[in-house]
This record gives C-alpha cells, sequence and structure tokens, in this order.
C-alpha cells in the first residue's frame, strides 16, 4: 500500500531546473570573469614594466575628463566687465585715425561709427589718464 522511497521520484519543476541552470550559469559566469581578470592583470603588470601605465576598470564608465582651458564654448560670449576707471584701458601706444587720439584703435570702431565723445571714452574705459 505504501510506496517505496524508489517509487517516488522526487519530479522537479521547470522553475526549480531554471533557478538551478541559473545559479550554476552564475558560478560560470563568476569563474570565467576571475580567470580573465587574472590573465589582463598579469597582462597590465608586464606592460607597466616595459613603462606603460593602463589601469582597469569595471563598467561603462567614461573616464574622467581632463581639466582643461577656462575656454568659453562657442556661442557664449564672456560676460563684460566694466573699467574700474576712466583709463584702465587706455595704451597710449596705440592711435585711433578716427577718433584721432591715442589711447585705442580703430577696432574700437566696430560697432561705433564715428568719434567717441569724452563721456564714451570714459564708460570704455579708454579716456587719457589725468
Amino acid at each position: 500500500m505504501g510506496k517505496s522511497m524508489a517509487e517516488v521520484k522526487e519530479t522537479k519543476t521547470k522553475s526549480q531546473k531554471a533557478r538551478e541552470l541559473k545559479e550554476k550559469y552564475d558560478t560560470l559566469v563568476a569563474e570565467a570573469k576571475q580567470e580573465q581578470l587574472e590573465a589582463i592583470t598579469a597582462s597590465i603588470g608586464e606592460l607597466k614594466e616595459l613603462g606603460f601605465v593602463y589601469t582597469l576598470t569595471e563598467g561603462n564608465a567614461a573616464p574622467a575628463p581632463k581639466p582643461s582651458t577656462t575656454r568659453v564654448p562657442k556661442g557664449q560670449a564672456k560676460p563684460k566687465v566694466a573699467p574700474t576707471s576712466p583709463s584702465s584701458n587706455y595704451e597710449a601706444e596705440k592711435h585711433c585715425a578716427t577718433c584721432n587720439i591715442a589711447g585705442h584703435d580703430q577696432r574700437k570702431h566696430r560697432t561705433r561709427k564715428g568719434a567717441f565723445t569724452p563721456q564714451e571714452l570714459a564708460e570704455l574705459g579708454i579716456q587719457a589718464p589725468a
């Protein structure tokens, strides 16, 4: 009447089989990863002996950006700084043919046609020092 142990077969469900296979897969992947890391570490060590410096990082993270100069990206203008005094931008070696005075050259007239008034010269910081 009672079934013996041999008769009772332990039946596994498909989800149990899948779990076991997944565990085996994870174990194999971990072992393969460890083998590859050991080989790569050895290779990096050999490169270091030859004078090449490499680092091994995990993940898809981009390398840290190198510090760059303080260039302003295209399309972004530098903020204009007001002159600290009426003659802070005065340059005695330059002469302007438009205004017929020293202190700046004709490049200052890119946006302004004609001579500057004394008030405009003070605002631009190109007035002759007193």
